[in-house]
């Protein structure tokens, strides 16, 4: 049986995740409709989607600069 425990370990809002990609929440439904956030289902009126789809997405980001400050 999954427990609400199990689904917030697992699991983000849409609204975190506008957070921690650091886009708006019209981005985050463009990017789940496109299927770069895998396994992201709608319950009730919230997105829940899988951690690792965001942290995989973060990582493959356009335009994310790896290292220090620019010059």
């Amino acid at each position: 049986m999954i427990t609400e425990e199990d689904i917030r370990r697992e699991y983000v809002s849409a609204d975190d995740a506008t957070q921690m990609l650091n886009v708006n929440d019209s981005r985050v439904r463009q990017i789940i409709r496109a299927g770069r956030l895998p396994g992201s289902f709608k319950f009730a009126d919230t997105w829940l989607i899988p951690r690792d789809a965001v942290a995989g997405y973060q990582r493959m980001k356009p335009g994310k600069k790896k290292g220090g400050d620019e010059a």
